[in-house]
């Protein structure tokens, strides 16, 4: 409930941090947060690279802005996302197969998926997150256009999400390198090969994510 995990890609070369601050602004106030990035690696897109940070003492029921970047390399639009009263009732929105590329155009599928995202949350305006079973992209190996596409709607940005490892959204027989670039997991399981294995808590709720892409079902027993 007090944390939100952040993943972006940058070709900026520099150190980069997050930028958090109660309400909504259109620039952030000098008395913003700043959060240093907790890992940072060259992505597997050949281009950029990928930097995770973690936002910690979020309050309840409150509007936050955010940016990240630098004062050097530049910052992101500023963008903002809700944390919602501890006291709502639990709710989510559930989807699974977004699968961008699964069409052959990855252009229609991301149109189609804005779609689907803009009319959850006209049907769905209270959901706290989005949780999603898996199958982000159509592409195991991994594929830079299809996760850009994923991406690209502004719900991305302002709202939470948490994904489920699915298997194209693994390498057959090795974790997807753009996977886990892209999506900073939290409390990932140590016993889990493939890195799918994750727990979050959110209005005191357990959510236990499994990947199935691990087939020792003993081990998952043990997760849980």
């Amino acid at each position: 409930q007090s944390e939100r995990n952040l993943s972006w890609f940058t070709d900026t070369g520099v150190g980069e941090s997050v930028q958090v601050a109660q309400g909504e602004h259109s620039e952030l106030p000098d008395d913003a947060q700043t959060f240093e990035q907790t890992e940072r690696g060259a992505s597997d897109d050949g281009v950029n690279d990928y930097v995770h940070a973690t936002v910690t003492g979020l309050e309840p029921g409150t509007t936050y802005s955010y940016r990240v970047g630098s004062d050097e390399g530049g910052w992101s639009d500023v963008m903002t996302f809700v944390n919602h009263d501890e006291d709502l009732e639990h709710s989510f929105t559930f989807i699974g197969d977004a699968q961008i590329g699964s069409s052959g155009d990855i252009d229609s599928d991301g149109n189609g998926w804005q779609t689907t995202l803009d009319r959850s949350n006209e049907m769905f305006p209270d959901s706290h997150f989005l949780l999603s079973a898996g199958d982000q992209i159509e592409t195991g190996s991994g594929n830079p256009d299809e996760y850009q596409s994923y991406l690209a709607p502004e719900q991305m940005r302002t709202q939470t999400s948490a994904q489920t490892l699915g298997n194209h959204d693994y390498a057959g027989d090795e974790p997807q390198a753009l996977f886990g670039q892209h999506f900073n997991l939290p409390n990932q399981w140590e016993g889990d090969p493939t890195g799918g294995n994750y727990w979050f808590t959110q209005n005191g709720v357990l959510h236990l994510n499994i990947s199935t892409e691990n087939r020792d079902f003993e081990s998952h027993r043990e997760f849980i």
